[in-house]
């Protein structure tokens, strides 16, 4: 490959080429040549004319000291080469292999900084797209109590220095800030520079062509970026950030107030910044000093975060606690990073064991400890938390019998018990109903069928005489899962009740908005009520089905209208909204057929923009007899299933033509009437289709 690059570079490429050659060769050198090909790369890298190719540069640096095996050097060229980057592919590579560098390391606050990054600038059909962005994702919420914990690791650290080495510290941080800002401020300028000198040379040419005779042209201030840049700063260091108010620097404004009150444009300025810090000063000593404490680039800024007081400490270690508790918590259930998320909990556990997490803490140590295979100490955790938290929710489910039951049954399990309280429900035997929630309140308080469970039971309970149980537990219900959809349901029925309404005997069937239906005297699904038909040739209606506002009924109504007024022009069809308990309806009648109504819909859907419109609407294809029993003694989906056993297995006609008038024919086309001759008895007239109560040949 090395021998193979080298012609293309003999062979003299386009420039791009060449050096992307170069690059390559750079990387498969014998390790033996690492420093000489590092000194030609950042050679390359100096060049005037490489400047635009500078992230690839430093990238090819950087892969050859992560070859080398150091990583540390491999970071500082691949940042360096971020800094140089002009955007594109080449950005997109470096994001991504310095993120995954960062993430190997367990540097997650760098890691965050360079996913997020990656996942704005990275090819969205790349194959590594989709685990970046997982990754962003995870370190989306970590980064931040991460860096409180670095931060107030390193405050409290200094804490504990003598207090010249503190300002030491402080004295260097400063000067570092300056340097950096320095090499910054270079490198825009130098952008600066290149990037607007055919700008410059316009402006002078104009500047020239506005000169009167012996007079110079005079820029006012504000045309100049540079110049109002300077004056910030120079305003910056010497007064500190201060609010843009009328009288800024006026300690005392009670020589302003009118009738006991400020002026507008002096209310809430007094001795207050932006920060809510003091600036009531009495000198400009004072004023100096608090300047110097907000500009990074004097050591008073340092100092003055560092805790040195008890009340400082204190509030740097309740940041710090919170923050190892938050950090642990997410690299187990984010990462997955188990070993590491035992250590930050332990830390916890150790350095704050008086904290209000404590119990929670032991909790997941408990869960990791167990996935790390490490049993005798899963056990601990968990005799800790029975003995020493007894009242709290992790010892009542730890301290139950069948603990390690529900444990490995998980989700199962609770499905299982759920599905046969349903089915209990179903065939009104509300004692075993009552046992099932029994045994869910004690081991899944917080399972995903909680609300559905509460509803089931308190259904139960109203038809078991107990009124007053059946509205606690409604109440409960909205309360604590107001945001469910059987919640909802629930609300609905208190606020019934509480408007004086009396409740019915009919039976309310509930495993979500479409099971939904009521049956009058206790029977099971469709058994209490009349057979749905299956009548081919009977009155249809087509019906598009949606939780009530979810959606703009208005604009559906117009959208449905408009798609059928351009599209049939013979036949009408009549458009109704209704309802249904907590669904609402548009129904579509005028259908003599299920034929019909089906070549409707195929139609319907058909159309791009209408197909775009109905997306997420349930629709369905039904007898108006049948329309008359959903929500009473079938739910839409008992009728998705008649549908699919009845009608899915019909043969439909595939060119039925629903509105003849809608035919076009162009100029140069001919009615095949006349071809076949206007008296052949075989050709049928359009009046006659239209008066054919039987169009499909029956």
């Amino acid at each position: 490959a090395y021998d193979a690059l080298k012609k293309v570079i003999r062979a003299n490429p386009p420039y791009e080429m060449s050096l992307n050659a170069r690059v390559l060769q750079s990387e498969m050198a014998d390790k033996s040549r690492t420093r000489a090909m590092i000194r030609k790369l950042q050679r390359m890298a100096a060049q005037g004319s490489n400047k635009d190719y500078a992230d690839q540069i430093y990238l090819a640096i950087g892969n050859i000291h992560l070859n080398a095996g150091d990583s540390l050097r491999c970071i500082y060229a691949w940042e360096k080469g971020l800094q140089e980057s002009k955007g594109g592919s080449a950005k997109a590579a470096l994001l991504m292999r310095l993120a995954n560098l960062y993430w190997e390391r367990e540097d997650y606050i760098e890691a965050a900084r360079c996913y997020k990054e990656c996942v704005a600038v990275l090819d969205k059909e790349r194959d590594e797209y989709k685990e970046v962005a997982r990754r962003a994702s995870a370190l989306e919420g970590l980064a931040e109590p991460l860096a409180v914990v670095e931060l107030q690791d390193s405050l409290q650290a200094l804490a504990r220095l003598p207090e010249a080495e503190r300002e030491a510290v402080a004295e260097r941080l400063a000067k570092e800030y300056v340097k950096k800002e320095k090499e910054e401020a270079k490198r825009r300028g130098s952008e600066a520079v290149a990037n607007n000198m055919a700008a410059a040379a316009q402006q002078n040419i104009a500047a020239a062509s506005r000169r009167t005779d012996g007079q110079a042209a005079n820029g006012w201030y504000f045309d100049n970026p540079n110049t109002v840049a300077q004056g910030k700063t120079a305003f910056f260091r010497k007064w500190g950030r201060r609010r843009n108010a009328d009288y800024w620097r006026w300690a005392d404004k009670s020589g302003f107030v009118v009738d006991g009150e400020l002026p507008e444009a002096l209310a809430g300025t007094d001795g207050v910044d932006d920060t809510g810090l003091d600036t009531g000063f009495d000198d400009e000593e004072d004023a100096s000093a608090d300047s110097l404490e907000n500009d990074p680039r004097n050591k008073a800024y340092y100092l003055k975060q560092i805790p040195v007081t008890e009340e400082q400490m204190a509030a740097s270690h309740q940041l710090l606690s919170d923050a190892l508790f938050l950090s642990g918590v997410l690299e187990q259930e984010k990462l997955g990073n188990f070993h590491l998320a035992r250590k930050t909990l332990l830390r916890f556990i150790g350095d704050y064991p008086e904290h209000d997490k404590e119990a929670e803490a032991c909790y997941h140590l408990f869960l990791i400890c167990g996935r790390l295979g490490m049993d005798a100490e899963s056990v601990y955790y968990r005799q800790r938390i029975i003995q020493n938290f007894p009242d709290s929710q992790y010892a009542g489910l730890l301290a139950n019998p069948r603990y390690e039951l529900i444990a490995r049954g998980g989700r199962h399990l609770e499905d299982s018990v759920y599905a046969d309280a349903y089915a209990a429900y179903l065939r009104s035997d509300y004692g075993h109903v009552d046992e099932n929630y029994t045994f869910s309140s004690d081991n899944y308080p917080e399972g995903r069928h909680r609300a559905r469970f509460m509803f089931i039971y308190a259904m139960s309970r109203l038809y078991s005489g107990d009124k007053e149980g059946f509205l606690a537990t409604l109440k409960e219900l909205t309360e604590k899962y107001s945001s469910e959809e059987v919640a909802q349901l629930a609300a609905e029925i208190m606020k019934g009740v509480n408007e004086g309404r009396l409740l019915n005997e009919d039976r309310w069937d509930t495993s979500g908005m479409w099971d939904g239906r009521t049956m009058a005297g206790g029977g099971g699904g469709a058994a209490g009520a009349d057979s749905l038909r299956d009548d081919r040739l009977g009155n249809f209606v087509f019906v598009l089905a949606y939780p009530k506002g979810a959606l703009d009924e208005d604009q559906l109504l117009f959208e449905v209208a408009r798609y059928n007024f351009t599209s049939f022009t013979v036949r009408n069809f009549d458009l109704e909204i209704t309802s249904l308990g907590d669904v609402g309806m548009l129904v579509v009648t005028g259908f003599r057929s299920y034929d019909e109504v089906h070549a409707y819909v195929q139609r319907l859907y058909s159309d791009r923009h209408m197909a775009t419109v109905l997306d997420g609407i349930r629709s369905l294809m039904i007898l108006q007899e049948n329309l008359d029993m959903i929500g009473a003694g079938y739910s839409f989906e008992d009728y998705r299933r008649f549908f699919e056993e009845k009608f899915t297995p019909m043969d439909i006609p595939s060119e039925l033509r629903l509105d003849d008038g809608t035919v076009i024919r162009g100029e140069d086309e001919t009615d095949d009437s006349e071809e076949t001759g206007a008296d052949d008895p075989a050709v049928e007239t359009e009046e006659e289709d239209d008066a054919d109560d039987f169009p499909f040949g029956m």
